[in-house]
C-alpha cells in the first residue's frame, strides 16, 4: 500500500517537476488529500516535510541529468523548478556533498563552464567561514584581473556610459514586487467609483514603467476587491514583497487620497500618506505617489522613467473623465454591447483632445478585439481597418510609449498573422520591461499559434511566475496542454482547476466538463458538475446531466432530464433540447422520434438564419440536423458554407479539430461509413489533438463501431492517453 502511495506521489512530482509554483498545496490537491493528511503520511515514513520531499526528488533528478546529459547548471536549474542557479547549487551541495559543476567535471570533458565557476565563487563566499590562503599564482591572476577590470571601468567613465543608470540595472527580472489593490471610493456620488479605479490603474501603470519593479496587474487584482483577506494573506498568494492600497475621497472638486504601503514579509506598514489636492491636480498626485513608493523601497528610477511617470495624459479633465468611463466599460468585460459603449466614450475623448494617445490605443484595441473575438461570419473587416487607422494615429503621437508598442505587436499577431514581426516587437519590450508578465504571456500565445508549443509553455510559465494569480495565463496554458498531445499534457487538469479556483465562471465550468468528456473521465465530469451546479444556468446543468446519461447509454433517463428543460429555452445561441433529443433517439435507434425532434430543431435554426446570415456555428447545427433528417445535399451545402466562413476568419484554426470531428460524424449519420473512416484516419494522423476516448463511448459512432478500420484507429497505441 505504501509502495503504491509513494509511487503515485513521485509520479505526480515528476510530472510537475519544472513548475516553480508546485508545492505542498498543489501536491495534496492532485493526491486527493488534505495538506495536513499528506504531511502526516509523508513525515511518518520519511521524517521530512512535503516541500523537503519534493525538493529532494528534484535534487535526485538533477544528479541523474548532470551524469547523463550535456547540459549547463542553469538549464538544470530551470528544468527542475528552482528559482535561481545559486539557490539550486546550494541545495545540491547540501544534499549530494558536491557542487553540480563538480559532477559535470567528473562525467564530462573535464571542462568547467563560466557559470559553474561563478556558482563556486558565490557559494564559497556565502557558506565557507574559513578560506584557504591564496597561492602566489592565484595572487598574480587576481592582480591581472583587477587591472583589466580597472582599465575597463576607466573606459566606461571616459565614455560617459558609467553615468547611464540603465547599464547598472540587472538583465534578469527584479525581486522587488508590488501588488496594487483596487481602490475604494468614498464620496457623495457613488457612481464616481470609476475615478478611484482610474487612480489605481494610473499609479499601477506608472510603477510598471520602472524596470526594477514587478507590478501585479489591475485585472488580476479585481478578485481582491472587497476581500476580507489580510494583507499578509494577499501578499503571500501573489508572492509579492509589498501591497499598496488606497482610498479616494471626493468632496466637490477636492480629492483626498489615503495611501499606504505594507511590507508583506515584515508585516509592517512602511509608508502612509494623505494626498489632498484639487481634482485639477490629479495627474500630479498619481506621479507623486508612484515616485514616493519607488523612493521608499529604494527602486532605481532612470531619468527616462521619471519623465514618463511625470507625463500627464491630457490637459482636459473632461476628456480624462470620458477616458475613465471608457475603461470602465472596456476592462474586465467581454460583452460586445459594453465594448461598443467604451468605443463611444473613447471617441468623446478624442473629440476634446485629439492628442490623447491612450484613447487612440483604446480604440485600436477594441476594434481589434471585435475583429478577432466577435467575428463569427468574417464580416468585421471594417473593424480591422479601424484598428489599423487608430493604431497608426497613436504611433504618430508617441511611437516609444509602452502601450503603443504593445498594441502594435498585438495588431500584427492577431490581425495580420505576422508572427515574426509581433515577436520582434515583444522581445524588444521584454528586454526593456523584464518584469511585465503580460509581455511574456503574449510571446507565449504567439509561439502557440506558430506550433512551437514547448517555447509557448516556457513563456507562459514565466508569466505565471511573475503573476501567479492571473487566471488567463493558467487557462490558456491548460488549453495548450489539452489541445496538443505533449509530454506535459497530463497537467492540463491541474491548470484548468487552478483557473477555476482563481476565476470561477460558467465558461470555465463548460471547458472543464468538455475536457473530461474528451479524455473519457465521465465520473470526474459528473462529480465536477455536482460541485459546481450553482455556477451554471439551471438548464445547462440539466443538459450536462442528460448528456452524461447519453454517454452512459441510459437513454430513458437522458430523455427524462431533457424533457424537463422548458420548451423553447435555448441551451446556447444555436441549440435547443430538440437537437439533443434527436441525438438520443437516433442512438436508440428510434428513427421516427429522431426525425420529429430534428424537424423542430431545423425550424428553429432556419428562423435564426433570417436574423444571422453568416454565423458558422448556426451552419454547424444545420449540418447535423439535415443529416439526421436524411437530407444529404442540404447537409453537404451547410458544410461547404462552414468552410467558406471559417476560411475568412483570422482565427479559424482554433476550430479545425472539433469542426472536422463533427463533419465526420455527419458522414456517419449519412451512411458514408468508408469515407467517414478515411477522413477520421487522416485527421488522427495530421492533428496533435488526438483524444479518441470519446470515440470509444459516444453512441454516435455505433454505426461504424465494428468496422475493422474504426477498431484499428481506436486501438492505435499512438492515440491512447498516456496519463
Amino acid at each position: 500500500m505504501n509502495q503504491d502511495f509513494f509511487q503515485k506521489l513521485n509520479d505526480i512530482i515528476d510530472a510537475n517537476i519544472g513548475n516553480t509554483l508546485f508545492g505542498a498545496k498543489e501536491l495534496a490537491e492532485l493526491m486527493g488529500m488534505s495538506q495536513s493528511s499528506l504531511l502526516r503520511k509523508v513525515r511518518s515514513r520519511t521524517g521530512k516535510s512535503i516541500n523537503q520531499y519534493i525538493r529532494e526528488v528534484r535534487l535526485k533528478k538533477a544528479l541523474q541529468i548532470l551524469q547523463e546529459e550535456d547540459v549547463t547548471v542553469s538549464e538544470v536549474t530551470f528544468r527542475l523548478g528552482f528559482n535561481s542557479p545559486s539557490y539550486f547549487s546550494a541545495c545540491f551541495r547540501k544534499f549530494h556533498g558536491q557542487l553540480p559543476g563538480e559532477v559535470r567535471k567528473k562525467n564530462g570533458d573535464g571542462l568547467e563552464y563560466k557559470e559553474d565557476v561563478e556558482q563556486h565563487r558565490i557559494l564559497d563566499s556565502q557558506e565557507l567561514s574559513i578560506q584557504p590562503s591564496e597561492s602566489n599564482q592565484d595572487k598574480k591572476t587576481k592582480i591581472i584581473r583587477i587591472a583589466w577590470i580597472s582599465a575597463f571601468l576607466l573606459v566606461l567613465i571616459v565614455s560617459g556610459y558609467f553615468l547611464i543608470p540603465k547599464l547598472l540595472k540587472p538583465s534578469k527580472p527584479s525581486s522587488i514586487s508590488i501588488a496594487v489593490l483596487p481602490f475604494k471610493f468614498l464620496g457623495e456620488d457613488s457612481t464616481k467609483q470609476y475615478r478611484a479605479d482610474g487612480m489605481m490603474l494610473a499609479i499601477q501603470q506608472k510603477l510598471g514603467e520602472i524596470r526594477d519593479l514587478r507590478i501585479i496587474s489591475g485585472i488580476t487584482m479585481e478578485q481582491y476587491r472587497n476581500s476580507s483577506k489580510t494583507i499578509k494573506t494577499i501578499g503571500r498568494e501573489l508572492k509579492v514583497d509589498y501591497v499598496f492600497q488606497g482610498i479616494l475621497q471626493m468632496e466637490s472638486d477636492t480629492l483626498n487620497l489615503l495611501a499606504s504601503l505594507d511590507n508583506v514579509k515584515k508585516e509592517k506598514q512602511v509608508f502612509s500618506n494623505n494626498y489632498i489636492k484639487e481634482w485639477a491636480d490629479v495627474f500630479n498626485v498619481q506621479s507623486e505617489v508612484a515616485k514616493d513608493i519607488a523612493a521608499k523601497i529604494k527602486a532605481v528610477v532612470t531619468p527616462e522613467e521619471k519623465m514618463i511617470i511625470e507625463r500627464a495624459p491630457t490637459s482636459d479633465l473632461t476628456a480624462y473623465d470620458f477616458y475613465l468611463l471608457g475603461n470602465e466599460h472596456a476592462l474586465n468585460n467581454y460583452s460586445i454591447a459594453e465594448i461598443k459603449i467604451a468605443i463611444e466614450m473613447y471617441e468623446e475623448v478624442i473629440k476634446r483632445d485629439s492628442n490623447y494617445v491612450l484613447a487612440w490605443v483604446g480604440l485600436a484595441a477594441l476594434n481589434r478585439r471585435i475583429y478577432r473575438q466577435y467575428s463569427t461570419s468574417g464580416t468585421n473587416v471594417e473593424n480591422l481597418l479601424l484598428s489599423k487607422k487608430y493604431f497608426d494615429k497613436a504611433k504618430s503621437l508617441s511611437p516609444t510609449l509602452k502601450e503603443v508598442r504593445i498594441e502594435e505587436a498585438k495588431y500584427y499577431y492577431q490581425c495580420k498573422l505576422n508572427f515574426p514581426k509581433a515577436l520582434g516587437l515583444l522581445e524588444n519590450l521584454k528586454t526593456e520591461y523584464p518584469n511585465d508578465a503580460d509581455i511574456y504571456a503574449w510571446i507565449g500565445y504567439i509561439y502557440n499559434r506558430k506550433g512551437e508549443f514547448k517555447k509557448s509553455l516556457e513563456y507562459l510559465e514565466q508569466a505565471i511566475s511573475l503573476n501567479p494569480v492571473h487566471w488567463e495565463y493558467w487557462g490558456i496554458t491548460a488549453g495548450i496542454l489539452r489541445n496538443h498531445r505533449l509530454p506535459e499534457s497530463k497537467n492540463a487538469e491541474y491548470y484548468y482547476l487552478k483557473t477555476m479556483e482563481l476565476a470561477p465562471s460558467p465558461g470555465m465550468v463548460e471547458r472543464i466538463l468538455n475536457y473530461y468528456y474528451e479524455i473519457g473521465k465521465l465520473d470526474k465530469a459528473r462529480e465536477f458538475l455536482r460541485t459546481h451546479e450553482k455556477v451554471l444556468d439551471l438548464n445547462r446543468v440539466k443538459f450536462h446531466y442528460a448528456q452524461l446519461e447519453l454517454y452512459n447509454r441510459n437513454y430513458v433517463e437522458a430523455i427524462k432530464i431533457a424533457q424537463s428543460i422548458p420548451e423553447g429555452e435555448p441551451l446556447g445561441d444555436f441549440f435547443t433540447k430538440h437537437h439533443f433529443m434527436g441525438d438520443v433517439y437516433l442512438s436508440i435507434p428510434d428513427t421516427v422520434k429522431a426525425i420529429y425532434h430534428y424537424s423542430i430543431e431545423r425550424d428553429f435554426l432556419l428562423n435564426k438564419l433570417k436574423e444571422t446570415k453568416n454565423d458558422w456555428r448556426l451552419f454547424c447545427g444545420l449540418r447535423y440536423v439535415f443529416a439526421g433528417l436524411g437530407m444529404k445535399d442540404q447537409a453537404l451545402e451547410a458544410d461547404r458554407k462552414i468552410k467558406e466562413i471559417l476560411d475568412g476568419l483570422p482565427h479559424s484554426t482554433n476550430f479545425t479539430y472539433q469542426n472536422n470531428i463533427e463533419k465526420i460524424l455527419v458522414l456517419v449519420v449519412l451512411g458514408e461509413h468508408d469515407l467517414a473512416l478515411e477522413e477520421l484516419d487522416t485527421l488522427m494522423k495530421q492533428q496533435s489533438h488526438k483524444y479518441i476516448e470519446s470515440l470509444k463511448y459516444y453512441p454516435g459512432w455505433d454505426p461504424v463501431r465494428n468496422h475493422p478500420k474504426f477498431k484499428e484507429i481506436v486501438s492505435n497505441p499512438d492515440y491512447q492517453l498516456n496519463f
